[in-house]
């Protein structure tokens, strides 16, 4: 694949990648695995807690997933095995 010209998509949560139903799309998650396999970084932003963006983050099955909660007052970086109790 092609290296594409940016490293790094930071994605807000809330009325962007969620649905109505508080759900990423199956073409959204898809496309997020595209781009992680491509090597970008894909962050997931919100004004939620770390624990509110778990569930979404698991969805994606990446090995990491940096966050960004309240609002940008905590930045962190979720592993796989973090994210599945391990």
């Amino acid at each position: 694949t092609t290296q594409p010209p940016f490293r790094m998509v930071a994605l807000d949560m809330d009325g962007t990648l969620l649905n109505r139903k508080h759900e990423p799309s199956s073409a959204a998650v898809q496309t997020i695995r595209e781009l992680h396999a491509a090597g970008v970084l894909v962050a997931l932003c919100s004004g939620r807690s770390q624990v509110a963006m778990y569930p979404t983050a698991r969805l994606l099955q990446l090995p990491e997933v940096p966050m960004v909660c309240f609002n940008g007052a905590l930045g962190l970086r979720c592993t796989a095995a973090f994210l599945s109790g391990e």
